[in-house]
């Protein structure tokens, strides 16, 4: 049997009836208060920050800690990632999307969409963003190592701090402290301090829901490492509900198909997958420039890869 040495492996995906969550964050930097010690430079007097750049610093919590195991969705977790609602430095930083503290970066990762007037939006998927290679692996200041989440994991409290592009200047709670939405297995999430005390009438506001059937159901951000390649190629994407008839194909530069592959079902959740510069044969391709093309119910997504021997 001939070896297939490409090939396509899931990294822990959602069960099929599962359904991952949107969410949109609006920071509306003109409701901050002079009373708010960080409020990213705005005046607190109902006028806009002048900042050209805001990012979001998050967190999830989605495990107990103390057995260190993954939990889905018992008690015993939901109840650690309460308690991990504390001013500074806590384990709601399980894991960690956005660089600060003392490597503070302008990188573009957390970077918020300004759409103006003092305010900034963000739009994720929650599922795919604390799970995907964007999520940081150091260590806090309270010894928590952060790692991509579960993807099959409940999600249960998230951490926010914003700050500029410098990492000097940031926005908290009135009281310093880190701002957090709890209840987010839940119908009905909050956005709380760090003191455990309602701020619905803060700077920052959302929506939460379930993905829709209708959105996009890949989610992709040009993961492809390395590019250009010389022996294998890494796919990275997240489905966000599982696939009946999911297909990626290579193409080479005048649009002749090179290779399939994968062609079926594929659950949902985070993916990768590899090309090692091979065709359909398992003969050798020549260098140059190709495309990989992926199709899931209503979404298309293309990208181009380079081979360098």
């Amino acid at each position: 049997m001939k070896k297939i040495l490409l090939s396509l492996l899931m990294l822990g995906g959602l069960s099929a009836s599962a359904q991952p969550h949107s969410m949109k964050i609006i920071l509306d930097t003109k409701l901050y208060t002079q009373n708010d010690m960080n409020r990213l430079n705005a005046d607190g007097l109902g006028g806009p920050s002048p900042l050209g750049k805001v990012y979001l610093h998050g967190g999830l919590c989605w495990y107990n800690g103390n057995v260190g195991a993954t939990d889905y969705g018992s008690n015993p977790a939901e109840l650690f990632c309460i308690q991990q609602i504390t001013p500074l430095e806590s384990q709601v930083w399980q894991s960690v999307v956005g660089n600060w503290g003392n490597n503070p970066q302008d990188d573009g990762v957390g970077l918020m969409t300004k759409i103006g007037d003092g305010k900034w939006r963000m739009e994720i998927v929650v599922e795919q963003y604390f799970s995907s290679p964007q999520v940081s692996v150091e260590a806090n200041g309270s010894g928590v190592v952060s790692q991509p989440m579960n993807p099959m994991a409940t999600p249960y409290t998230m951490g926010i701090v914003f700050r500029d592009s410098s990492g000097t200047i940031s926005g908290r709670d009135p009281v310093g402290g880190d701002i957090f939405i709890w209840k987010l297995n839940t119908n009905t999430p909050e956005i709380i301090t760090s003191q455990l005390a309602n701020w619905n009438n803060g700077p920052v506001y959302f929506e939460y829901g379930f993905v829709g059937m209708d959105e996009p159901q890949i989610s992709y951000n040009h993961q492809v490492s390395p590019n250009p390649f010389s022996d294998q190629v890494q796919i990275r994407f997240f489905l966000n509900y599982a696939q009946e008839n999911f297909s990626m194909d290579v193409f080479d530069a005048t649009g002749r198909k090179v290779k399939t592959i994968h062609q079926g079902q594929l659950p949902a959740g985070a993916q990768y997958a590899f090309w090692d510069g091979t065709n359909d044969l398992g003969a050798k391709v020549e260098n140059g420039l190709y495309y990989f093309t992926m199709k899931a119910a209503n979404t298309v997504v293309t990208d181009k890869v380079i081979l360098s021997r």
